[in-house]
């Protein structure tokens, strides 16, 4: 059932932690997704510096927190936490990770591969 707060919210970090630790994965070129199946929508965005310097990580966190509060909002709830470390990222690509990952969670919800 969704909750009355369908907009996203950070991850406290002790949430962080939880969700790194229990959560179900989906590993991608790109990053690893992981994600707890809770009451509320959270999200927590983690960019390796592989990605590049600190102007393109902050991007591409822009990016991510664009996308994640447009399509979460239309998922089931849960915590996610998004861990990037691949070098080339755009905008499309982030958007159709996202997109894999919101149906792979409506389709079976797990994310294990």
């Amino acid at each position: 059932m969704f909750s009355k707060n369908r907009t996203p919210v950070p991850l406290t970090k002790k949430e962080f932690k939880l969700v790194m630790k229990n959560g179900q994965y989906l590993k991608r070129s790109e990053g690893l997704v992981k994600y707890i199946k809770q009451s509320e929508i959270k999200y927590g965005i983690a960019i390796s510096k592989r990605v590049g310097n600190a102007v393109t990580r902050n991007l591409v966190k822009r990016w991510l927190r664009t996308i994640i509060k447009q399509k979460l909002r239309l998922c089931e709830d849960l915590w996610i936490v998004i861990i990037m470390y691949a070098k080339d990222n755009s905008y499309s690509t982030l958007d159709i990770m996202v997109d894999e990952i919101i149906e792979s969670t409506k389709k079976n919800g797990n994310l294990q591969n």
